[in-house]
């Protein structure tokens, strides 16, 4: 198995290149949206369109984990955004940083 070298100068923005132009056929006809190792398909072509992703990605020695994969779900999260349902928002904090702080105060 081949793995990226993460010396690399802009390793990056290399991978981010590498996987538009290995999907590129997905992503302009829109049925694939990719951000670094992030994948979504949309429900309308899920089952053909994953099963032709899943082989683009095996002719190019691709290999996901199976356990950071999820299928059918409703909403993403993508850089503390929340995507799905139509709609696009921010990922509800858990908790403030001045509870966290009073809890272990910084030194």
């Amino acid at each position: 198995m081949k793995v990226i070298y993460f010396g690399l100068c802009n390793l990056l923005g290399t991978f981010q290149w590498m996987m538009n132009s290995i999907f590129w056929k997905l992503l302009h006809e829109g049925v694939l949206a990719n951000y670094m190792d992030n994948f979504v398909i949309p429900v309308k072509t899920k089952k053909k369109m994953t099963i032709q992703f899943l082989k683009i990605a095996e002719k190019h020695n691709l290999y996901f984990k199976q356990s950071k994969c999820d299928f059918n779900t409703k909403e993403i999260l993508i850089l503390r955004v929340v995507v799905g349902k139509r709609e696009v928002q921010m990922k509800k904090k858990t908790k403030s940083r001045q509870s966290r702080n009073k809890k272990h105060p910084p030194r």
